[in-house]
């Protein structure tokens, strides 16, 4: 009985001590933080470059894709990227109280440039002023993403446009991307 106490005791004990072991050092992680920001650099980790460059113009655009992309009428907050390596462009605007993002990129044959990868979406197909597409919905955290691809073989560019919302039942997508294509033809 004496023996099963002091085992009890020294198990006891023992994880006491290990409860207590050495906490990191809150100010020290802190301080690695702010000189990671200053440097570049965090720790060990090596942080992959962003291949977007922001706040271009609309000029930018054009030397890259050799198209312009063609605003909504009424669009608002209207700011584009440029990836360069892919000869990938973006705007972003907000219409009608919703944000929008679009893409568009010189290709031989259409392909996904939305940068949506979801599994479980509806499908359907659609034209867009003349040109074939694809119009997908999709579930994402309680919000209904919708987004239209659309392929131009006159000017060989492949197209994107895409938002979110809670709830976009009878909102269509094609109507907005039919003002951003096609619309001065």
């Amino acid at each position: 009985m004496k023996i099963r106490g002091i085992i009890m005791a020294l198990t006891f004990m023992l994880l006491l001590s290990g409860c207590a072991g050495k906490q990191p050092d809150q100010n020290a992680a802190q301080n690695a933080d702010q000189n990671a920001g200053e440097s570049g650099e965090q720790g060990n980790t090596a942080q992959v470059a962003n291949p977007w460059k922001y706040g271009v113009s609309a000029e930018d655009v054009k030397k890259l894709t050799g198209m312009e992309f063609i605003v909504p009428e009424g669009a608002e907050n209207v700011s584009y990227a440029i990836m360069e390596a892919e000869g990938l462009a973006e705007m972003k605007f907000d219409l009608d109280g919703m944000s929008y993002c679009a893409r568009m990129k010189p290709a031989e044959k259409s392909e996904d440039i939305s940068g949506l990868y979801f599994d479980n979406k509806n499908t359907e197909d659609v034209e867009i002023n003349g040109a074939a597409g694809t119009e997908f919905r999709a579930e994402n955290g309680g919000e209904t993403v919708d987004c239209v691809q659309w392929y131009d073989d006159m000017n060989a560019m492949t197209y994107s446009l895409s938002t979110s919302g809670k709830d976009l039942d009878g909102f269509d997508i094609t109507a907005v991307a039919s003002q951003m294509y096609g619309a001065d033809e």
